[in-house]
């Protein structure tokens, strides 16, 4: 099939000149024939589709975030029982990524794919086609005159013209332009799409500035929807953000050029009642100043939180006794799915980037919470893409060509592993760990290109937003790129053998071995690693470096880590995704919990004592006047990894695979009961337990799952390792 691409001008959207979202549209007849009819369109941006009056878009922003350099996403679309006699096909057309503006902050200003958005559209019975994007399309000014997924919407409802949707004949129109076709592979789009979730109203309204405030009372992201009785010409002006100063709106933190609005809109009114929800752009925020409104228009009504975000249904829970943990959970999966809009961002509002690190950290923890497996195989897919044939790659996905020079290294690279290594574990789907095996194989042939002098390897970024001062990482660099290496190396093997390519995984597992002799020969004595951070020792545990006779010192170092700090961690979100399972390895379980739970800084439970409805970019300390002054994004999902180990160590439902678990809950004294449960391709699984006297009673309900019931420190009247058994049973343990 040809695909012809058109755009309504070759003139685009910058910061100095706005170029509105054009609306192009064709009228055009259909003779019922009986057959199935299909439509297919793909972008360069975003599209809002429309067949005779009737809005047919699948989602939020459609069809996917992309360069379309890589990639050109189509949407498919059954119209067979929407066509009549006579049609039109309208369709809106906003910036999306292929016209995105970031202060050059990214270089996506600079992008070589940059320009006025281009859509492909074809309607067609089997090998008939019906109609074809070329410049028999006419092209409509919008009401929307400028947008961006940054920097805001703005919308003239003076211009809106609903005749344009309707068949016949209208004027002042203009004929489309042919444009060619973008570089990058045409695919139709199978993930998740974005769409609209729960609808939150504000908690308060407080009148400041010459304006209004609006707080809904949590942080998140997606779009609103403004309901207004204005008169014509008036505007409403509306800035989105997650913090406030001294009462007023805070944005300093989205850290973009002075003179540029980020998260702004503008509604321009027409006269009477009318209700907007804006079409190309999302935020994350939790407060709205709004401007141009009178003080009896500021109500309730005006402003209504719509929560957008991929449409990744959830497969896993976790809870228990104590209340501070849920809250802990509570905001992990809230930030999970307000950074997840096709794929995994760091942040809905500075950046909306698809960090590697980020996406790597948070491939566990989301895999337990959702049903997010084809999405991130997609995410995958761009990432390929955006691999050079040295195997190197990118800190951001999509990109152009920011992100490899800084952004990247082994602690971010790895997401080419962790990512199918995660989804193959929990969903077992082999085609993933196909798809990326050339890619994987390419890395690290790249990979030993980097080693140094002493075999080690210290390149990218390193234990990033370390608690207490995100601007000092106290582990040296080569220390986690090593160790990241070795076990992104081990899991690369693994991977690789699975699909039978036997000679490339011993070859990575032999570059694991020669990086661990490296490592241990420079920074290893009798269990520990001399640069002593809580990060090295507890990496170092979970990547087995050290020998088995080494185990007790090793432990024994990581405890005396954590006494010097009273307890608390001082850790980056490297260390942070191993030193609580590391700190159970060692028998300390306890210790974690306080230091997870705690409300002394820096904990999590810190953070919910100050407010926290997401989880933040960095621990800094809000009661220090000096640290308080710097102030990162607060919907973060990177420290997130903590709620994996609630569910492996607290609950003890550890999926080891697809249909295998292990469960081996640690009863901890902080706890008198816990519980997880987790779903995947038709099995499912329950675990409970509770203290009911000086016992300990474990409730599994298992449809499909094989494994081992396992409880460390206490004893049954059965055998002490339990084999899982389908359906609902009850076991009672006492203490060894």
């Amino acid at each position: 099939m040809s695909r012809q691409f058109i755009a309504g001008s070759k003139e685009y959207n910058t910061r100095e000149k706005h170029v509105g979202a054009p609306l192009l549209r064709k009228v055009f007849p259909y003779t019922q024939s009986g057959k199935p009819c299909k439509l297919e369109i793909g972008t360069t941006g975003f599209y809002r589709l429309f067949l005779n009056g009737k809005e047919l878009t699948k989602g939020h922003m459609a069809p996917y975030i992309s360069n379309p350099d890589h990639i050109v996403y189509f949407d498919e679309y059954d119209v067979t029982n929407d066509l009549q006699a006579e049609n039109v096909v309208c369709v809106l057309l906003g910036n999306g990524f292929g016209n995105a503006l970031d202060c050059e902050i990214w270089k996506f200003e600079s992008a070589s794919y940059r320009s006025a958005p281009k859509v492909s559209l074809t309607i067609y019975s089997g090998s008939d086609t019906i109609i074809n994007s070329d410049d028999s399309f006419e092209v409509f000014e919008s009401p929307i005159t400028f947008d961006d997924i940054r920097f805001g919407e703005y919308f003239d409802a003076r211009l809106l013209r609903h005749e344009l949707l309707q068949a016949g004949s209208v004027s002042g129109g203009r004929k489309a332009v042919c444009v060619p076709a973008p570089k990058g592979e045409q695919k139709i789009c199978a993930v998740q799409p974005l769409i609209r979730f729960e609808e939150i109203f504000p908690q308060s309204i407080t009148e400041t500035g010459g304006g209004y405030l609006y707080d809904f009372g949590q942080n998140n992201s997606g779009i609103y929807r403004l309901h207004i009785t204005g008169r014509a010409g008036q505007v409403v002006k509306m800035t989105f953000g997650e913090l406030l100063r001294d009462g007023k709106l805070y944005m300093d933190n989205l850290r973009f050029v002075a003179g540029y609005d980020i998260q702004h809109d503008e509604y321009t009114c027409a006269d009477g009642e009318q209700t907007y929800v804006p079409s190309f752009t999302y935020h994350g925020y939790q407060y709205v100043f709004v401007e141009g409104i009178a003080r009896e228009q500021a109500t309730k009504e005006l402003l209504t939180y719509i929560v957008v975000h991929s449409d990744i249904p959830p497969v896993g829970y976790f809870r228990c006794s104590n209340e501070t943990v849920n809250r802990i959970e509570e905001i992990t999966r809230r930030s999970d799915t307000a950074n997840f809009h096709y794929f995994p961002t760091d942040c809905p509002h500075r950046e909306k980037n698809g960090w590697t690190g980020d996406i790597a950290l948070s491939a566990e923890q989301l895999s337990y919470h959702f049903d997010c497996a084809a999405s991130l195989r997609e995410w995958l897919c761009n990432l390929r893409k955006a691999q050079w044939e040295n195997g190197e790659l990118p800190g951001i996905v999509p990109t152009d060509t920011w992100g490899y020079d800084w952004g990247n290294g082994p602690a971010w690279d790895c997401a080419l592993v962790e990512v199918p290594y995660q989804v193959y574990r929990f969903t077992g789907d082999v085609k993933i760990i196909e798809e990326n095996a050339d890619a994987i194989e390419r890395y690290f042939v790249y990979a030993q290109t980097k080693l140094n002098a002493d075999g080690l390897l210290a390149y990218g970024l390193g234990d990033w937003c370390e608690a207490e001062n995100r601007e000092v990482i106290s582990t040296p660099l080569e220390v986690t790129d090593t160790l990241v290496m070795i076990d992104t190396a081990k899991k690369a093997a693994s991977l690789l053998d699975a699909i039978g390519r036997r000679n490339a995984s011993e070859k990575i597992a032999r570059f694991a071995d020669r990086l661990r002799t490296s490592f241990r020969e420079k920074y290893v004595r009798k269990g520990e690693v001399i640069c002593r951070t809580q990060t090295a020792q507890a990496k170092a545990i979970s990547c087995n470096i050290f020998n088995e006779d080494e185990m007790p010192e090793a432990y024994s170092c990581l405890g005396e880590l954590m006494r010097e700090r009273n307890g608390r961690f001082k850790v980056g979100v490297i260390g942070a995704k191993v030193l609580f399972d590391s700190l159970t390895k060692a028998g300390m379980t306890e210790e974690a919990f306080s230091a997870v739970v705690g409300p002394v800084f820096p904990s999590y439970g810190y953070w919910l004592e100050h407010g926290a409805t997401t989880l933040w970019e960095s621990f800094n300390d809000a009661d220090d006047k000096a640290a308080a002054t710097i102030i990162d994004s607060h919907n973060h999902h990177f420290w997130g990894s903590v709620t994996a180990w609630f569910y492996r160590v607290l609950a003890g439902l550890d999926i080891q695979a697809c249909d295998k678990v292990k469960i081996c809950p640690h009863i901890i004294s902080s706890l008198d009961w816990a519980e997880a449960e987790y779903r995947n391709n038709g099995r499912s699984i329950h675990v409970r337990w509770e203290r009911r006297g000086e016992n300990i009673f474990l409730q599994v309900a298992n449809s499909g799952f094989a494994g081992e019931i396992y409880m460390d420190g206490y004893q049954t009247d059965k055998v002490k390792n339990i084999s899982l058994e389908n359906g609902e049973n009850e076991y009672v343990f006492y203490e060894t």
